[in-house]
């Protein structure tokens, strides 16, 4: 699925689950590519979204999919937001996040 897909999906479902301040980027803007607000906390959702690319090495293309969403959250995180990683669910990407999960989910960091 590509990006500006998963995107659209995603701000529709935060939209009905009743998220406010709900900011989405698309194409070359610079920041993260989705941020709202919990409805009842107010605390900051950061989601960096990546969808599949066309072209290169399979496994290097998704290492630096995933390098630069985590270099995305990691800018813009301050201790109290809740971030996630939107990848898409294929087979290559799994097993990648597979391999990192622990330490992910230390960082209380979630992928979609």
């Amino acid at each position: 699925m590509r990006e500006a897909e998963v995107k659209r999906r995603l701000a529709e479902q935060l939209q009905a689950e009743g998220f406010m301040n709900l900011r989405v980027r698309y194409g070359q803007e610079p920041g993260i590519d989705i941020e709202a607000q919990f409805p009842d906390s107010h605390r900051w959702l950061y989601i960096e979204v990546k969808g599949t690319r066309l072209g290169g090495h399979a496994t290097s293309t998704r290492r630096a999919a995933l390098g630069e969403a985590l270099w995305q959250i990691f800018s813009v995180y301050d201790g109290s937001a809740v971030c996630a990683i939107a990848l898409p669910h294929t087979r290559g990407f799994r097993q990648l996040v597979d391999r990192i999960l622990t330490p992910l989910s230390r960082l209380c960091l979630h992928i979609l």
